[in-house]
């Protein structure tokens, strides 16, 4: 199932602020859908799944040991 989440409940589920959603999409770290509502405005939506594939993709960064500096 391809459930949409707006950009609060990302914001939520991510421990951050709307904006800092926004500046995810904006930016191309995290894919979304900009869908126009009935009232002429436009909104983001974020599949499930990519938030669980974004938060995945964080925890693997956080845990991979580090580059050595030769």
């Amino acid at each position: 199932m391809n459930a949409l989440l707006t950009t609060n409940e990302t914001a939520e589920i991510l421990g951050i602020s709307p904006i800092a959603v926004a500046n995810l999409l904006r930016d191309k770290k995290l894919p979304g859908i900009k869908k126009r509502g009935d009232d002429g405005i436009d909104r983001w939506f974020i599949r499930r799944e990519d938030v669980a594939l974004y938060c995945a993709g964080l925890a693997i960064f956080k845990y991979a040991p580090a580059q050595s500096q030769n």
